[in-house]
């Protein structure tokens, strides 16, 4: 019930507003540093949240991956790494799959949002 939920979930839509907007800002600054043809690799997993007794997935790996591209960026692949889960008291809640995102920085440099 929404009484008893924590302060995360009662402030998801807020939390992920401020989320994708610091790392748009985060990954313009990296563009605008970046010499052409150089690559980020980001290492990024998607969410989940428990609403109604059911989880729900954030796909934030697919997100991010739209932002870098509206910012300029190319996706060129992405790698999947597992991330260890031994011994997690809040395994139901945890991140067991990441993935490395390569976004090289193009040669013909355009104007970035």
């Amino acid at each position: 019930n929404a009484e008893n939920s924590g302060f995360r979930k009662k402030n998801m839509p807020s939390l992920l507003i401020r989320f994708f907007a610091d790392m748009h800002q985060t990954m313009t600054n990296v563009y605008r540093s970046l010499k052409p043809r150089a690559c980020m690799l980001m290492v990024i997993g998607d969410n989940t949240i428990k609403l109604g007794g059911k989880k729900h997935l954030i796909p934030t790996t697919d997100f991010v991956a739209e932002l870098a591209r509206h910012i300029g960026f190319i996706e060129k692949d992405r790698l999947d790494i597992s991330v260890t889960t031994e011994n997690l008291f809040h395994i139901n809640n945890t991140i067991t799959k990441n993935v490395v995102l390569f976004l090289p920085k193009p040669l013909n440099i355009s104007s970035i949002s």
